[in-house]
């Protein structure tokens, strides 16, 4: 029993990993150059300080 668990988490992980990797190349398409500084700063928390989420985005993005 506790093989079946752990072989059906382990392909749950692969899956996650997956979604995980299709969901960062959406993001770095649409955030482009800034994609990186822009995770970590949601990653920590400056988006949580930011009342206009629009305005925290341009921050990264400097024309």
């Amino acid at each position: 029993m506790e093989k079946e668990k752990a072989v059906s988490l382990a392909k749950e992980i692969i899956e996650l990993d997956m979604k995980r990797d299709e969901m960062l190349e959406t993001f770095m398409q649409l955030a482009g150059e800034h994609a990186f500084p822009l995770l970590r700063a949601v990653q920590n928390g400056l988006y949580r300080k930011t009342y206009n989420p629009q305005k925290f985005y341009n921050s990264f993005i400097r024309h």
